[in-house]
């Protein structure tokens, strides 16, 4: 399982985003991905992928991610990833873009 949450702010341009995404197995050992945006204080839509396997739903998670963390052309502010929760068997790297240089970022902080 995996779970990321990401955050853009800004608040010259009255931007406050909010974008979740999940990744685990349903009942059936099928991959799903659950995304789910919003505007604060707005109740945003949800969206459900489903893929036939890790190795599919690790190439869409990445996909999104890297499509969603590079929004700074069209929205005009950046998404940072606030909260990321996984299981001890996920390797992080394989699933979020440029994961070890958010670790690196982390720990010069």
């Amino acid at each position: 399982m995996l779970s990321v949450q990401l955050h853009a702010f800004n608040a010259e341009k009255s931007i406050n985003r909010f974008y979740g995404l999940r990744a685990n197995k349903n009942l059936f050992g099928a991959w799903t991905i659950t995304i789910q945006y919003t505007q604060f204080g707005k109740r945003g839509p949800s969206k459900l992928f489903f893929c036939n396997s890790e190795d599919e739903a690790r190439e869409r998670v990445f996909v999104i991610l890297k499509r969603r963390l590079s929004y700074n052309r069209r929205l005009g502010c950046e998404y940072s990833i606030t909260h990321i929760d996984a299981d001890s068997d996920v390797e992080l790297c394989q699933w979020i873009p440029e994961y070890e240089a958010l670790n690196v970022a982390k720990e010069d902080r």
